[in-house]
């Protein structure tokens, strides 16, 4: 009896212990509601690639919307597209909070990787492809930067004829000290600003724009706008001094000879009147009379003569 006892008091304890375990440890769930903001993923507020244009108006430019830079020329869409947004990663941002002083920037195009058609990419004029002309850069919205009658690309690669060629080797061109020869194709006169900023791209005192494209007046090579041996701009005009020994162009027109020993002057027969050189507007018409007089004068002479 005892032993039958003792197990019906251990198999009580154990469901009592059990019972107890479970209603003090239940874990309690409590589920909260997540409101997620319908516009936090809508194409008119998301950038995917970071370039600062929202993927609705790349869709509507025809640019990517997972690549900052849909023509790969090295500067981003955000930029071309002129929208501001100073931070990214890499290429992936927009423009500067000062945005743009290209020349005509409404001339970028992010689906053509040479908007101004010089022979340079637009990311090779603007280096740093923050979309604004910095001293060492070229401006991608024009195809002259200097405005020397020369496109940006055939002053910066030296291709005048654009095969992708130099049209000439700049190690043969003579300069002075260590710049013989020029250490870089796109200063070949080693002052510090690129043939394509700079007006006189061979320092001999002829403006590039006087000695235009590619001429070689003395057949080396070498065309004049890049050659300080040769000058292909006039030399300027000497101004003359009060000896009047001036060029041409400095001399005053001469006065018209008097004209009043043409007629008879007053008191000689049939004179009324003198004729006077430079008449005036206002006088033209009693000049005209004058001469009507002068001329019925001479008529009643010669008839009172016969």
């Amino acid at each position: 009896m005892k032993p039958l006892f003792s197990v019906i008091v251990v198999a009580w304890l154990l469901l009592m212990a059990s019972s107890a375990s479970a209603t003090e440890f239940r874990p309690v769930v409590s589920v909260t509601p997540v409101v997620i903001n319908p516009g936090l993923f809508s194409p008119d507020t998301q950038d995917t690639d970071g370039d600062g244009v929202v993927d609705a108006d790349e869709e509507r430019a025809g640019t990517l919307a997972k690549n900052c830079d849909s023509d790969g020329d090295g500067l981003s869409d955000g930029v071309e597209l002129g929208k501001i947004k100073p931070e990214g990663e890499e290429l992936c941002h927009g423009l500067q909070a000062a945005g743009t002083n290209f020349r005509k920037p409404n001339l970028l195009d992010p689906k053509n990787p040479d908007s101004d058609s010089d022979g340079l990419s637009d990311g090779e004029e603007d280096l740093n492809g923050n979309g604004w002309l910095d001293p060492d850069e070229t401006d991608p919205t024009v195809a002259d930067t200097d405005r020397d009658g020369i496109d940006d690309g055939a002053e910066s690669l030296l291709d005048f004829d654009q095969d992708g060629v130099a049209d000439f080797d700049y190690r043969t061109i003579k300069g002075e000290g260590a710049c013989n020869p020029p250490q870089t194709m796109t200063d070949l006169d080693c002052d510090g600003i690129p043939n394509a900023r700079d007006d006189d791209a061979d320092n001999d005192g002829c403006p590039d724009a006087q000695e235009e494209g590619w001429v070689d007046v003395n057949v080396n090579g070498i065309p004049d706008l890049y050659d300080a041996e040769i000058k292909a701009c006039p030399e300027p005009a000497t101004s003359g001094g009060s000896s009047g020994g001036g060029s041409q162009g400095d001399k005053t027109p001469s006065e018209p000879e008097h004209v009043s020993n043409l007629f008879p002057s007053d008191g000689q027969d049939g004179a009324a009147c003198t004729l006077k050189p430079r008449a005036t507007r206002g006088s033209a018409s009693g000049a005209m009379a004058c001469l009507i007089l002068l001329v019925l004068g001479i008529a009643t002479s010669r008839r009172g003569s016969w």
